[in-house]
């Protein structure tokens, strides 16, 4: 899958970001069953999709999510964010050719872990407080989030067209 397409399928129906969000969420948790599900000789499509997916996911939240909500809920943010580096950090040793198959794997469990975690407590303490308490700025998010991926298509389509 590539990053365009990536996109182009995670879109909210109802043009809610928290509902964005969530699709993303559960692409993200069902690339992880895929990659669980793949025999070790095949995973390695699998994990640079599941990279891609987080990459995408982060850069949008770390961008316009996460600047839009802190006024709200800063203190959340901010754990969020310690949390999102985290996972940054199992994406280099991923990444890093140098590593062998037993540090990515190992890197991929505990990606893995973090992911899950996060997205738990982002679901229930960030995505449902603001779907109740904050309509208005859940559905213009959505419009922000939308011209970020557009954006970030762009960016993707230029660099690959340079190649």
């Amino acid at each position: 899958m590539g990053i365009q397409s990536a996109l182009e399928e995670l879109t909210s129906v109802d043009h809610r970001a928290t509902a964005l969000l969530r699709r993303e969420h559960e692409a993200i948790l069902g690339a992880f069953r895929e990659y669980r599900d793949t025999p070790p000789a095949g995973r390695k499509p699998v994990g640079q999709q599941i990279v891609m997916l987080i990459e995408i996911h982060d850069r949008v939240e770390r961008t316009v999510v996460y600047p839009s909500l802190a006024p709200y809920y800063g203190p959340l943010i901010r754990a969020f964010l310690t949390e999102h580096d985290q996972v940054s950090a199992c994406i280099a040793v991923m990444r890093d050719g140098r590593n062998s198959a037993a540090d990515v794997s190992a890197s991929v469990d505990r990606l893995e872990h973090l992911a899950r975690d996060h997205i738990g407590r982002e679901e229930s303490s960030l995505l449902a407080p603001v779907e109740r308490d904050q309509p208005g700025l859940n559905a213009r998010l959505y419009a922000s989030i939308a011209a970020e991926k557009e954006r970030l298509a762009g960016a993707v389509d230029d660099l690959e067209s340079r190649s």
